[in-house]
């Protein structure tokens, strides 16, 4: 029986290392076959760009693929079809994109937490494929491949394997990091930590890793020992986020619908309307003034996702309303306005919060929920008087892309405290931070008293055109366009 159990094992041992053998053998075949291809494409550098993700959604990878383009690369844009792209993006000549399938979510799988795992496993399967075939085969030989994480899995994995095969430079967009993502519903449980010490392992190696903070920089050198040059890429607006002239808001409002919705009597001067603005006719000729008593426009772009707590902000709007409804000498002594607040964004937990909103009976406030093409979206930032970001990072690293929008766009923000927050909010100075929604109601009164005139609010947006005078494109060419050469 011992022998018998030997030669099993013998036989065993020598079939995996024929297996590795045969592995190892075609993989230095495939490697170098793929080494006698080209790196450019009609005299330019070619570059891959991978995301895991609704391209649309996709902000930052959208203008890494411009800023390649314009800097002379062709550009293989890799991602989930959904939301289109911006619009240069899709007119580029030198971007192509490639869809490729969105998997099945896992939340769909019925059964028991095998079939879940199984089904997880199957998925991951499907994507390597899918993913090694295209990267390896289809698309131009890149030069450089720049990923964004999360997601982690399997997409660092799989990159390592094509950058492996390729002889490319990798160059790892640490947006945040996928552990802790999974770590905001599933705590600190065994597949986590599993989570984090592949994160570590296959994100440990690149020739760059992008970072969009000091705080996560230091995290990856000291924590995961990341092997590679460490990169601080602050997200900053392009030039095209700014604060819009009154007629531009005006037009804006209308195309989105934004009206008065009270049964006042139309004035027969005024030709048209929003909520905050107004076309009058007088003497022959045409105007857009803002409305007398108007409210202000609050915005807040969110993903509807367990990490924004959205009930912080309506609990803050039901107390600002509870103020005002209480003392009407309060309005009048302090000139508060009624709020008209955008809710923008697509999210799992959108509807939930939509029914919720549809319940409440608030006289001074009223809440709209919409879905805004890419190129409306900084529009409205630039039409509103305060944004809001809810924005909890699962991290405590990274840094909320939408106040980098709104302060784009000339607007002050009331942001969710968190670490390192300070690196892109002063409190004070550009915008507040808050920790709870009594803190988020009391910063409105705040910053509407002696509304549209607020003092506070006034220096606020002064102080924020500093910040509008460095864009996406200047940090961009500064910092990465130098790891380039």
């Amino acid at each position: 029986m011992w022998i018998i159990f030997q030669t099993l094992l013998i036989a065993t041992l020598l079939l995996l290392i024929v297996i590795v053998a045969g592995i190892v053998y075609l993989l230095k075949q495939t490697r170098e076959k793929l080494s006698k291809k080209p790196d450019t494409n009609n005299g330019k550098p070619n570059v891959l760009l991978l995301v895991l993700g609704d391209i649309g959604r996709s902000p930052r990878m959208q203008y890494h693929a411009l800023s390649f383009a314009e800097n002379n690369y062709n550009v293989d844009f890799v991602g989930y079809k959904g939301n289109e792209p911006m619009k240069a993006i899709s007119e580029s000549k030198a971007i192509t994109i490639h869809y490729i399938p969105t998997p099945e979510s896992l939340k769909d799988v019925e059964g028991s937490v095998i079939s879940y795992i199984m089904q997880g496993v199957q998925r991951v399967i499907n994507q390597f494929k899918q993913l090694i075939n295209l990267l390896l085969f289809e698309i131009n030989k890149p030069r450089y491949i720049l990923v964004q994480n999360p997601p982690a899995i399997p997409t660092l994995l799989i990159i390592q394997l094509v950058n492996f095969l390729l002889q490319s430079k990798l160059i790892i967009d640490w947006h945040n990091f996928g552990y802790t993502i999974m770590s905001v519903t599933m705590g600190n449980s065994l597949i986590v930590r599993v989570a984090k010490l592949y994160e570590m392992v296959f994100g440990n190696y690149a020739y760059a890793h992008l970072c969009v903070t000091k705080a996560m920089a230091t995290f990856l050198k000291d924590t995961f020992k990341v092997k590679g040059q460490i990169c601080v890429l602050y997200d900053q607006a392009p030039k095209h986020f700014r604060r819009l002239e009154l007629d531009e808001i005006h037009k804006l409002l209308l195309k989105l619908d934004f009206k008065d919705e009270s049964k006042e009597q139309q004035d027969e001067n005024i030709k048209s309307e929003t909520i905050i603005t107004k076309e009058i006719s007088q003497n022959g000729s045409t105007e857009i003034v803002y409305k007398e008593n108007r409210p202000a426009l609050i915005i807040s772009s969110t993903s509807w996702t367990p990490d924004e707590d959205f009930s912080v902000l309506l609990e803050s709007l039901k107390h600002y309303n509870e103020i005002l409804n209480k003392s009407p000498e309060f309005i009048e002594t302090n000139q508060l306005p009624k709020l008209y607040v955008v809710i923008t964004g697509k999210g799992p937990l959108r509807e939930f919060y939509e029914k919720e909103i549809q319940s409440l009976d608030m006289k001074y406030v009223t809440i709209k929920t919409v879905w805004l093409v890419m190129e409306d979206y900084p529009k409205l930032l630039g039409s509103a008087d305060l944004g809001v970001c809810l924005h909890t990072s699962s991290s405590g690293l990274d840094l909320p892309m939408k106040v980098i929008d709104m302060f784009g766009c000339g607007l002050p923000v009331c942001a969710y405290n968190f670490e390192c927050l300070g690196e892109l909010v002063k409190h004070g100075n550009n915008g507040l931070c808050f920790d709870n929604s009594d803190e988020l109601s009391k910063q409105f009164v705040t910053l509407l008293k002696k509304f549209p005139n607020n003092e506070k609010l006034i220096n606020m947006r002064e102080n924020i055109k500093e910040y509008q005078k460095r864009r996406w494109e200047d940090n961009w060419n500064e910092n990465i366009l130098p790891l380039l050469k």
